[in-house]
């Protein structure tokens, strides 16, 4: 029975060929485009939400509200980790100093001297990195990992691109030696996976954070009035505390942080920035990504364009009704009943609409790679 529908339904498209092609043509254009959109949106929107216990994961922001307007940075002062770690022993602390351009010096797997300059993702962490962000070990263990002077970790990506691995193989690496700007001797004591497309905090090199003394203005890692972009502090909440609560906490704790700097104002004081906002964060964000209020009007041109879509659906069918009246009342003489006829036209529409479906998906996939350059990443099988 559904068979014959199918067949007339095909005859019929075939027949009125210049309404079928054009109904095809205004879907696939509106469901292209929203599924593009929607592709953007949904990605951009995941960043950094894939981490254990993501809703109690935040970065430490220095509020200055001291002309009335509110103005927020990332930056903070090396002792801060060690003030935060005292004051509240349930939070899981971990300073954190990203560190480019770098050069390494290191021999390969065939006994070669070799060097490599990083102009990006390295970064000297605390142990508690690792239990706050995400990081999966595919090789060493997570007990003790950077406790120790001179010790690093490596992604699989930098593991592959120092060592000529392809995937396989990251246990022979362990205990290699990799000398960085000259002044440390690093040895290899974990790799982890790649991270995923879909955050802002991707790095490759992790390194002890004792090891960010090499930094110019490190100020030895103990000096209060050094500050800069590099140095940022992470916090884990334990469950069942807000960020509310923490940063009613926080105001008060930093009247004594920053009475170190001689910083008396309490409009200036430290707060939590929950790690699934930064990304679209105009003021505190990583930058050269879109902000909210652009995927806010996408949302909206999203909705429009499959709104547009179905409307010229509708209004096209419309245009079809006096040519299709001859037809139904042909078929109704020919015995024909109501519930058949509505068959018969919900075939057609299916047919249409499983054919619009299909040919945008494959358009959409195909803008996507054309979007790749404009947009600074890639969608195509991102998470």
């Amino acid at each position: 029975m559904f068979k014959n529908y199918f067949k007339t339904a095909i005859r019929n498209l075939r027949r009125n060929r210049a309404f079928a092609i054009i109904n095809i043509l205004g879907l696939v254009l509106g469901i292209s485009g929203t599924i593009v959109i929607y592709r953007i949106i949904t990605f951009e929107k995941s960043f950094d939400t894939y981490h254990t216990d993501v809703e109690q994961v935040y970065r430490m922001n220095l509020i200055q509200a001291t002309t009335g307007v509110v103005n927020r940075g990332i930056s903070v002062m090396h002792p801060l980790r060690k003030a935060v770690r005292t004051d509240f022993p349930e939070w899981k602390v971990a300073g954190f100093h990203n560190y480019y351009p770098g050069l390494f010096t290191y021999e390969n797997n065939q006994g070669e001297q070799k060097k490599l300059k990083e102009d990006d993702w390295m970064a000297f962490v605390e142990p508690d990195y690792f239990k706050i962000l995400d990081h999966p070990l595919v090789a060493g263990s997570e007990k003790g990992l950077l406790e120790a002077p001179n010790t690093m970790a490596l992604s699989t990506t930098a593991a592959d691109k120092l060592f000529g691995l392809n995937g396989s193989g990251y246990q022979e690496i362990l205990g290699k030696t990799l000398r960085f700007e000259n002044k440390l001797n690093l040895q290899i004591s974990a790799v982890f996976e790649a991270p995923p497309k879909n955050t802002d905090f991707g790095y490759h090199y992790l390194m002890f954070y004792e090891g960010a003394k090499i930094y110019p203005y490190a100020g030895g890692l103990e000096r209060w009035g050094t500050i800069n972009g590099a140095t940022k502090l992470w916090i884990k909440l334990p469950k069942g505390q807000t960020q509310q609560q923490a940063n009613a906490l926080l105001k008060e704790a930093s009247k004594d942080y920053l009475a170190n700097l001689g910083v008396t104002n309490e409009d200036i004081y430290f707060a939590l920035e929950p790690i699934q906002d930064i990304h679209l964060d105009e003021e505190t964000g990583p930058g050269g990504y879109v902000s909210e209020s652009t995927l806010n009007a996408l949302q909206v041109i999203a909705l429009v364009l499959i709104l547009t879509a179905a409307i010229n659906f509708v209004n096209l069918a419309t245009a079809q009704s006096v040519k299709r009246a001859k037809e139904i009342g042909i078929r109704k003489v020919l015995g024909s009943h109501k519930k058949h006829l509505i068959t018969q036209f919900l075939s057609e529409v299916f047919l249409i609409t499983t054919l619009s479906v299909l040919l945008s998906l494959a358009l959409s996939e195909g803008a996507l790679i054309r979007l790749e350059p404009l947009l600074g990443y890639k969608l195509i099988n991102a998470p």
